[in-house]
């Protein structure tokens, strides 16, 4: 190849070092993921009453897929050790392939009155702007577009620091 491109400094590293390929060879080019109707598109209800009320229960927020590479359940189990000191909610956006097991560590954990799972939206903005924080658990990522979109619709944000994305997007803190 005359060029390689990555999606972000850390996806750039990655496939350097497993690839042994010259430091000029590799460009990054980060995904776009800011759309010109996200603000707009934030607005919207997002049908799950507590989060549309204007005196809504502090909720801890996350996108994503459930799968292993997402961890949500050091998310859950995070959530359980929080919602000891304090009164939240924990609202689950997105579906996949370990979801049924996120449910039964949730039952589990006694968790179940306060954790929401609201499927997968075509539009999880207003999610995201109505979070008192938004959580990313990844044990791996790219370039986490849910943390940018989260952070463009106001969301304070946390991530864990995995390799990769979100230490880029959230600079290092």
């Amino acid at each position: 190849a005359d060029a390689i491109v990555a999606i972000s400094q850390g996806a750039s590293e990655n496939l350097k070092q497993a690839l042994h390929l010259p430091a000029d060879l590799v460009n990054v080019i980060y995904n776009p993921t800011s759309r010109p109707e996200l603000r707009e598109l934030s607005l919207e209800c997002t049908g799950v009453e507590f989060l549309d009320a204007s005196d809504h229960v502090p909720a801890i927020v996350y996108v994503g897929r459930f799968a292993h590479q997402k961890d949500v359940p050091t998310l859950v189990r995070a959530f359980g050790i929080v919602r000891q000191q304090i009164e939240c909610r924990l609202v689950l956006v997105g579906d996949g392939e370990k979801r049924s097991e996120i449910e039964d560590l949730v039952s589990e954990l006694g968790l179940s009155a306060d954790v929401d799972f609201v499927g997968f939206r075509y539009n999880p903005y207003p999610f995201m702007a109505r979070a008192s924080v938004f959580t990313v658990t990844s044990i791996y990522e790219g370039n986490p577009n849910a943390l940018i979109e989260a952070l463009t619709c106001g969301a304070p944000s946390i991530s864990t620091d995995c390799p990769s994305g979100p230490r880029e997007v959230l600079m290092d803190g």
